[in-house]
């Protein structure tokens, strides 16, 4: 029973050191730079060129695995999409992605210009919300479960 317990301890310990290492190395820049990568990705579909499209998919992509390669390296731990974590944030992206494309069809139909550059901008600013508050989530999620 004693060994449980300090294997408890050990447990608690850990997941208390990854919370404040979570605190610690969660800045702003992360979720700004998340922001700008959906920005500049989703906002080349106003070009209505499918290079630029194509090569904005491709720079959305290297920028995010070198986002998410340096923050796995600073906070020394992995997020696996398998894992069950916040649910609420992911929710609310994708209610927030399918806004976007029924936004974006409205330029194609009906040929509003900039409807498409300016809801790729509320999608960058919601991107650094949604990354801000599922980070503060699971931070919560952590310590809660101590």
């Amino acid at each position: 029973m004693a060994h449980a317990a300090a294997q408890l301890e050990v447990l608690r310990a850990d997941r208390k050191a990854l919370a404040d290492r979570l605190e610690r190395h969660s800045s702003w820049g992360w979720d700004v730079t998340l922001g700008l990568l959906v920005f500049g990705f989703l906002g080349s579909y106003a070009t209505h060129d499918w290079w630029i499209t194509g090569a904005a998919f491709v720079l959305f992509l290297v920028g995010l695995r070198v986002v998410v390669v340096v923050w796995q390296r600073r906070v020394r731990m992995r997020i696996d999409a398998r894992e069950r974590g916040p649910q609420r944030p992911l929710q609310v992206w994708l209610a927030l992605c399918i806004a976007w494309a029924l936004v974006a069809s409205l330029e194609l139909v009906w040929d509003v210009r900039g409807v498409v550059l300016a809801a790729s901008a509320v999608m960058g600013l919601a991107v650094m919300g949604v990354s801000r508050w599922w980070g503060r989530a699971f931070v919560a999620q952590l310590r809660s479960e101590l």
